[in-house]
């Protein structure tokens, strides 16, 4: 009965040392990890703000920025975006007369965008998600909206060679947002997502 006890006590132990070992090479793992992800932290380069975190899935760290001045285009891939204008509006009525009104606090931004395919190939337009804004520090999406009368609405289609497409992208960001610290940024997603371009607001349309 004792050499009983005694091998009991043996796997018991046995099973303790083998989970305080694992427990050990855990803890040794995350600590490894954590530095990892420290230093690929401490070498990521934000994009214009800290703010600007949707990266398309992809770390900040392997992004590349672009920043165009006035009337500079984004070009890739065989497709050139411009952004040709801005403007902010309240409230607006719709061709059916429907009153679309922006949130409590805030005020549309609508940016018009040209899109034109420079290659010898059919091409699809960028999307509108792949447009955002950053206003004081933080990144808005583009929102879809009913139609404005006198202002298309953007949307991706398929481009012949040499063809374009224009239209209006919108936004709703806060009333208070300086207009002096806004950005438009572009990330097209047959570009691989890996690429940023931005415009300062002020400077488009000038």
């Amino acid at each position: 009965m004792e050499d009983a006890t005694k091998i009991g006590l043996g796997v018991v132990l046995g099973v303790f040392v083998a989970i305080f070992a694992v427990a050990c090479l855990c803890l040794v793992g995350a600590a490894g990890w954590a530095a990892v992800v420290s230093s690929a932290m401490s070498s990521q380069t934000p994009f214009l703000d800290p703010a600007f975190t949707d990266c398309g899935g992809f770390s900040p760290a392997s992004v590349k920025t672009t920043s165009l001045e006035l009337g500079e285009a984004a070009e890739y891939g065989g497709m050139k975006v411009e952004i040709l204008d801005y403007e902010f509006s309240g409230g607006y009525e719709d061709p059916y007369e429907y009153y679309e009104a922006p949130p409590d606090g805030a005020t549309f931004l609508w940016v018009e965008v040209k899109v034109s395919n420079t290659s010898d190939q059919p091409a699809y337009a960028p999307y509108q998600e792949e447009f955002s804004v950053v206003a004081d520090g933080i990144q808005y999406e583009s929102t879809y909206y009913s139609e404005r009368p006198g202002y298309a609405i953007y949307n991706s289609a398929e481009l012949f060679p040499q063809a374009g497409k224009l239209g209006w992208v919108r936004f709703a960001i806060p009333e208070s947002s300086m207009e002096d610290e806004m950005w438009i940024g572009f990330m097209p997603y047959q570009d691989g997502a890996r690429t940023i371009y931005s415009w300062e607001l002020v400077s488009i349309g000038d």
